[in-house]
């Protein structure tokens, strides 16, 4: 029986390099006001079918619909004004996909902060670029 480990050649620092400048630069910003969130830009982020991952085990498949997209955002409340990306971890599992963790602080009009945490399963193609294949939501994550 023979076992084939990843070569020390297959260097994904990369992938890793590019997922972390796509979700800083065209995913994170697109958050940091509520008023100018665009929903187009937000679904293009994601692959159609893509799995929503709940802190209760379950899952299940997202339409990647406007209106979909719109519920969503009532998660955040009325007096929600904004989130920050705090932190994030890429790791690539392959040339072309990476995991991706993430910590928010999320802005309210009334000063008061909340903090959740969210971890990706991402996927790039030459057609697409960079697209979410697995969103992982919790909250409770470090500040």
């Amino acid at each position: 029986m023979f076992v084939v480990l990843p070569s020390s050649a297959d260097d994904y620092s990369g992938v890793e390099r590019d997922a972390k400048n796509w979700f800083q630069t065209t995913y994170a910003p697109i958050w940091k006001d509520a008023e100018d969130v665009d929903i187009d830009k937000v679904r293009s982020h994601y692959a159609n079918g893509y799995r929503v991952h709940l802190s209760d085990g379950e899952f299940r498949i997202a339409a990647n619909s406007n209106k979909e997209w719109i519920e969503a955002l009532k998660y955040f409340g009325d007096s929600w004004i904004g989130s920050d990306l705090k932190y994030i971890t890429v790791i690539a599992l392959s040339a072309n996909s990476a995991a991706i963790r993430s910590g928010w602080a999320n802005r309210n009009g009334d000063g008061t902060t909340f903090y959740n945490c969210a971890n990706y399963v991402a996927t790039r193609t030459e057609e697409i670029g960079w697209q979410f294949l697995d969103l992982f939501f919790f909250t409770g994550c470090a500040q």
